[in-house]
């Protein structure tokens, strides 16, 4: 929680670099790398993983991504960047973080 609001901050603070976000909703969309870090913080909500150890975890996964998802906010972003849209003008809301229940799964 929070690693990802902080590398948008880093982008944002002089306000010359666009930053878009898409975020994975399910549990078995991250598959973590190192076993020990999967059984000590993969359970962990969002809301609660705020020490180093469970932030250094969750940047050694690999993510499952909605492709199609992705791709539509791709498509809704980047003709605005390349028409030199300012990032003030082609801004959207960060994905609000959400606390994930454990039975929530996509199947694979």
């Amino acid at each position: 929680h929070g690693l990802d609001t902080s590398f948008r901050d880093q982008t944002t603070t002089m306000g010359d670099i666009h930053h878009f976000a898409w975020r994975a909703h399910y549990l078995n969309q991250t598959v973590y790398l190192n076993a020990r870090d999967q059984a000590k913080v993969a359970h962990w909500p969002a809301s609660e993983c705020g020490t180093e150890e469970c932030v250094e975890a969750h940047t050694r996964v690999d993510v499952r991504v909605d492709i199609a998802e992705f791709k539509a906010l791709l498509d809704s972003r980047l003709p605005l960047v390349w028409a030199g849209t300012s990032v003030a003008n082609a801004h959207i809301e960060w994905p609000p973080a959400k606390d994930v229940l454990e039975d929530a799964v996509i199947p694979v």
